[in-house]
């Protein structure tokens, strides 16, 4: 489960292939076939970046394919995993 985040008021969603999801679970079911996995989420984003990240992945979840969606996700998260490994983002 992803920490709380409480600037985002509206926690379900609802992908475009009518699948619910809860942003604060640690992986969306957006498509009979695809999850996106956010457990990185914790580790790897501060509190405030974790909090737009989530609305922006709500977003995409929600208007665009569950494929689209989780490419975006792991484009970021590899992205994330460098920055933090070179200390970038702390």
């Amino acid at each position: 489960m992803i920490k709380n985040s409480p600037a985002i008021r509206n926690t379900k969603g609802i992908s475009r292939e009518k699948f619910e999801f809860d942003i604060h679970e640690s992986y969306w079911q957006l498509s009979r076939d695809r999850k996106v996995s956010l457990a990185w989420i914790d580790e790897f984003l501060i509190p405030s970046l974790r909090n737009e990240y989530i609305s922006v992945l709500k977003f995409y979840a929600e208007t665009s394919s569950a494929g689209h969606t989780n490419n975006i996700n792991d484009r970021f998260r590899a992205f994330a995993k460098y920055i933090h490994s070179n200390r970038g983002i702390s």
